[in-house]
């Protein structure tokens, strides 16, 4: 089965301190991933209170993440709405299987269109196509927070915003994903 893989990652001012280590996470992360059967796509988009696409294409080729470039405030409301909505477009129906993993180290302070609520609509909206969302979180509480999102708590990872606990944390996404997409859970 083809697997589309959207990695929104949070570059917000507080992200500095754990820069290194995200990056690290992130590359580890691809390069489990690349070791999975079948094809995939990522789209790595990264997002404070505007969000950048760093890369759309075969997960074979993706690029090593270098920096964040941290500055700025989160806006994950506005951000995860925007992308799911142009992802969905992009994606279409069908039978591609759609993963898509949120990291954020803090609670939303600057989105200006959406809230929880209306951000979750969003996300059910792509959970009813069948999309699957991990939501790797820190400095709020991960499962609370992704359950006023519309994701599934069982699908939340709590992270201390440290080197350990950010590589740690990208270390269960990507043995999520894998189940995902080797046995369609």
């Amino acid at each position: 089965m083809h697997t589309e893989i959207i990695m929104l990652t949070d570059v917000s001012g507080s992200m500095a301190k754990i820069d290194r280590a995200t990056c690290e996470g992130f590359n580890t992360f691809i390069e489990e991933q690349q070791g999975v059967p079948g094809t995939a796509n990522l789209t790595a988009i990264r997002f404070n209170t505007a969000y950048t696409t760093d890369y759309r294409g075969p997960l074979s080729t993706a690029p090593k993440m270098r920096s964040l470039g941290a500055s700025g405030g989160t806006a994950l409301y506005d951000s995860l709405a925007a992308v799911i909505t142009e992802q969905r477009h992009r994606v279409g129906g069908g039978s591609t299987q759609v993963i898509f993993v949120v990291l954020t180290d803090g609670e939303d302070l600057h989105s200006r269109t959406h809230n929880a609520q209306s951000a979750a609509g969003f996300v059910n909206a792509a959970r009813a196509d069948g999309w699957q969302f991990v939501f790797l979180g820190a400095n709020i509480d991960a499962e609370e927070t992704a359950e006023s999102l519309g994701i599934e708590r069982d699908r939340a990872y709590q992270f201390t915003a440290s080197d350990t606990g950010t590589r740690a944390v990208y270390a269960q996404a990507s043995a999520a994903t894998k189940a995902m997409r080797s046995w369609g859970l």
